[in-house]
């Protein structure tokens, strides 16, 4: 009998970079944070525990809008920030206008994060295409709208 592989959602895909990331890293200790630009948690993979999530939204925000406006002004890009070194580094990095990908306790290494930040901005530009489109709708009419798209696939 052949098993069916069920399909992950995106989310579920993330976490598993997550993971592997941290694997590779050799950081047991080490967590990756999806935070909104606004410092709201999206998405969380590794071990860290005991970590305020509002301060650390609001520090990751508030530090990548600081680094934007240095970057600006010394003409440089996309780089990410980092404070600390070796086991407890403490980075931000930009995943658009909209999101910040945030490690604590494991390095910031570009090459290893590179399938982890493709999934997730592929991810997470369809989440905000989904919540715009819901945006402002009561639920009655988003009822309305699903019956009379599932009454149209008959």
């Amino acid at each position: 009998m052949a098993t069916i592989k069920k399909a992950l959602s995106w989310q579920d895909s993330s976490k598993q970079l997550m993971t592997q990331y941290l694997k590779k890293t050799k950081s047991p200790a080490g967590s990756l944070y999806v935070l909104s630009a606004y410092g709201d948690l999206h998405l969380q993979g590794g071990k860290a525990t005991k970590i305020d999530m509002t301060t650390l939204g609001s520090l990751a925000a508030s530090v990548a809008a600081a680094g934007e406006g240095l970057g600006e002004l010394m003409k440089v890009k996309g780089s990410p920030i980092q404070f600390g070194e070796a086991k407890n580094i403490f980075w931000f990095d930009r995943l658009g206008p909209d999101w910040l990908l945030v490690g604590i306790r494991c390095p910031h290494q570009a090459a290893g994060l590179k399938s982890l930040i493709t999934n997730l901005k592929k991810g997470l530009t369809q989440s905000k295409k989904t919540s715009e489109a819901l945006d402002g709708m009561d639920i009655g009419s988003i009822d309305s709208q699903l019956n009379a798209k599932m009454g149209s696939l008959k």
